[in-house]
């Protein structure tokens, strides 16, 4: 079976991967061409822009005022379909001692005993 592995190895690289997304976004790619541009060229950016923020502003609005279709009481809440302890546990149905019991029905037992 893999080696299970901590979310704290992926975090490293997502925030490394979300800054250089953050600053393609921003238009900071540090060409030469972008600073030598002229005033027509930054008028047509400011307006497209204010366009862009417009159409944000709107989207916001339409968000806030939209209802919840789904309500607070008909979510259910979440069930682990398997309990892991790293001393072991005994399974119920074979005797043998695991790190992992899965859910089977009410009651939880190893993998060779679940039915899959």
């Amino acid at each position: 079976m893999a080696r299970d592995r901590s979310l704290d190895e992926f975090a490293v690289d997502g925030a490394s991967d979300a800054a250089d997304r953050e600053s393609t976004a921003d238009g900071e790619d540090g060409s030469a061409d972008e600073e030598a541009d002229g005033p027509e060229e930054e008028a047509s950016r400011g307006s497209a822009e204010e366009t862009s923020r417009e159409s944000t502003d709107e989207a916001s609005q339409t968000t806030d005022t939209a209802s919840d279709p789904i309500g607070d009481a008909e979510v259910e809440p979440a069930t682990a379909t398997y309990q892991w302890d790293p001393e072991g546990v005994e399974c119920p149905g074979c005797g043998r001692t695991v790190d992992r019991l899965w859910l089977q029905g009410d009651e939880r037992v190893c993998a060779d005993c679940k039915e899959w």
